[in-house]
């Protein structure tokens, strides 16, 4: 559903991007369910080797750096200030080529390397700190439409944050037993349900902002 209302929003509106991203990160949340399914609607040899934990892993880093770019889009950052959106772009495209390594690590080896290990947790810090960043900008800005995607951007971090800590001091058992037995599976379904209230307050501020353009 937020999938298709981005893209036919991105398609109808001259090719707004903010609405592009939106359209997309809708698709990798649905792409998440399907990797994290016990009985996919389609099965396939080739992808059964794959789908699940790590499938998800590099799922998550693409949602997140489409998470960025649509709050860079919607605060139009690049106008304000170019340098640092590019550099923000830079980091979420990182965070992507060590997601996607680890995954084909994984495939060829079986099990992922310790230095890519290392080294997504310390880019899960240095996450924080970037989506702190603009939670805090957003905070600062809490006016009309800005307000909802404040709430989905407090709402992503604050997910995010408990995530980082939850598998950096071991600390699954404090999840519910019904979000599964995989400890890292229950994290990822903590992950999916606040993704789905994410998108949920940035449908309400994209529709807000929609009607206040109508407005103006």
């Amino acid at each position: 559903m937020f999938f298709v209302f981005g893209f036919v929003k991105y398609l109808v509106l001259g090719r707004d991007k903010a609405y592009l991203y939106y359209a997309l990160l809708g698709l990798s949340s649905a792409l998440m369910c399907v990797a994290q399914a016990e009985y996919p609607p389609l099965e396939l040899p080739w992808f059964e080797n794959i789908r699940g934990i790590e499938l998800f892993d590099e799922l998550k880093a693409v949602a997140f750096a489409l998470q960025g770019l649509f709050i860079l889009e919607i605060l139009q950052l690049r106008v304000k200030y170019p340098r640092i959106t590019l550099a923000a772009k830079w980091f979420l495209f990182a965070g992507l080529v060590i997601a996607t390594i680890h995954m084909v690590s994984f495939i060829v080896n079986k099990e992922g390397l310790y230095f890519l290990y290392v080294l997504k947790i310390i880019f899960g810090f240095i996450g924080v700190l970037f989506m702190l960043g603009w939670v805090i900008y957003l905070a600062e800005i809490r006016k009309g439409f800005y307000r909802f995607i404040f709430l989905g951007a407090l709402t992503i971090f604050t997910a995010f944050t408990l995530e980082v800590l939850v598998e950096f001091f071991n600390l699954y058992h404090l999840l519910p037993a019904w979000f599964g037995d995989d400890p890292r599976g229950r994290l990822f379904h903590f992950t999916q349900i606040a993704l789905l209230i994410d998108l949920i307050f940035y449908f309400t501020g994209l529709a807000h902002r929609d009607r206040q353009v109508e407005k103006d």
